[in-house]
């Protein structure tokens, strides 16, 4: 019997389980969602493969959409030549800075998974400020 009560117990376990093993093993782990019926649980995550700096490997055209989106975002020269953002500072619109660890082509909206303040959370391209580079 599942329940919205006891979902969010089960759903943080299984982050701990899968976070842990990708961890020791050299992966990067992104939680997604998870969907309950009262006798079922459905599970969704994304695990990826690490480039050499063990940031998230992109496929092509990952690194394709990243580019435009930092045209699109009038980005500096030295983020439009950067091998990947992944893993780097970067100025938000909100004063901030953080740091970038993943891109989901996936959700266009909040396709940004970014380290801010300790926490992981999710922002649209519009609240990085790629024309000021990247930050110290």
């Amino acid at each position: 019997m599942f329940d919205r009560k006891n979902i969010r117990t089960h759903h943080e376990a299984i982050n701990a389980l899968i976070s842990k093993y990708c961890e020791e093993n050299g992966l990067v782990f992104n939680p997604a969602t998870v969907s309950f019926t009262d006798t079922e649980l459905n599970y969704k995550c994304r695990i990826q493969a690490t480039d050499a700096n063990g940031n998230a490997k992109l496929d092509p055209w990952e690194v394709i959409e990243i580019k435009h989106l930092i045209k699109e975002g009038n980005g500096t020269e030295e983020v439009l030549n950067a091998d990947t953002v992944l893993g780097r500072n970067v100025h938000l619109i909100n004063g901030k800075t953080a740091k970038i660890l993943g891109y989901n082509h996936k959700r266009p909206k909040y396709c940004w998974r970014i380290e801010m303040g300790g926490k992981t959370v999710l922002v649209p391209n519009h609240m990085i400020m790629w024309y000021k580079g990247f930050a110290a």
